[in-house]
């Protein structure tokens, strides 16, 4: 599946801003804001996460839609592991190999000291797989 900057862009901001909610804004009230917490990715960086995805080969274990091999490899599409993990979690994960749970990952996933530079743009892409 090839993404166009316009629908990469709009994937990433749809999936990686969160909003708290609506509230009043004390300075004026009555006057609705959104609260944004998070920076949305741009489409250069999930551009950027499908190269990464495709060069380290992540289709040969996790299956050529990232959705895992039962019995072998989770799924890393949003629905999947990058469900539970946060972006801090998926770095840790991609460069030192150690799991949420403080454990080395399974085998056969190696371990890619993966700076996050990278590893910030592969969870983003990964992201906008549903």
């Amino acid at each position: 599946m090839r993404l166009n900057a316009t629908v990469a862009l709009t994937t990433a901001f749809g999936i990686c801003v969160t909003l708290t909610g609506i509230q009043t804004s004390p300075a004026a009230p009555g006057k609705v804001v959104l609260k944004l917490i998070k920076k949305p990715a741009t489409a250069a960086a999930v551009v950027r996460g499908k190269e990464l995805a495709e060069t380290n080969g992540c289709n040969s274990c996790h299956s050529a839609t990232y959705g895992g091999k039962k019995g072998f490899s989770p799924s890393i599409r949003a629905t999947g592991i990058t469900k539970k993990y946060t972006l801090k979690t998926w770095e840790r994960v991609l460069n030192t190999g150690i799991a949420e749970d403080g454990k080395p990952v399974k085998k056969p996933m190696p371990t890619y000291h993966m700076a996050a530079k990278d590893s910030a743009p592969l969870y983003a892409y990964l992201k906008t797989l549903k």
